[in-house]
């Protein structure tokens, strides 16, 4: 049977499918011609398997939502998706490397707290290429010391990822 790749392919601004590159979903395998196996039912969107269209239950395999609302997949699946992650990683010398935003990269302070000694900052924003920005007029955000710099040299090293627990 031919391999095959899955992609999210964005059709609308706000709507998104997953493509299988090789077609054929149910009977004959458009790769091969040959005789499709059983669906694994790997990928889920909205209680329905994206190969074989059947309904599925909503506590099938792990929910991927905050990428795409109703996506989930198969413990299998995800497994395999990490282990090829890995093996690509691992041919680029590369490791993870999982970065908080708020604290580690910038910080934001509300304005109308910052002290009399502190309103000259108000003064120091810059929109493009300076360190300290204005987001609307309650919040300022300045980014940590040599960041950019940080994050070019990181690159280089690591498979970085950006996460926040701040509000």
């Amino acid at each position: 049977m031919g391999k095959y790749s899955y992609k999210l392919e964005c059709v609308r601004k706000t709507k998104f499918v997953i493509k299988r590159s090789c077609g054929g979903f149910a009977g004959v395998d458009s790769c091969s011609s040959e005789p499709l196996l059983s669906c694994t039912h790997s990928t889920v969107r909205n209680r329905r398997c994206i190969f074989c269209n059947q309904g599925m239950d909503g506590s099938f395999g792990l929910s991927f939502d905050y990428m795409l609302p109703g996506l989930r997949y198969s413990e299998e699946e995800v497994l395999g998706l990490k282990k090829r992650n890995t093996k690509a990683l691992l041919r680029k010398r590369k490791l993870h490397l999982v970065l908080d935003l708020h604290h580690t990269l910038l910080h934001c302070r509300k304005i109308k707290s910052h002290s009399s000694g502190e309103k000259y900052l108000k003064k120091q924003v810059h929109p493009f290429n300076g360190s300290l920005f204005q987001i609307d007029d309650d919040n300022l955000v300045k980014l940590r010391p040599f960041v950019r710099t940080f994050l070019e040299q990181a690159s280089s090293l690591f498979e970085m990822y950006v996460c926040t627990m701040g509000t």
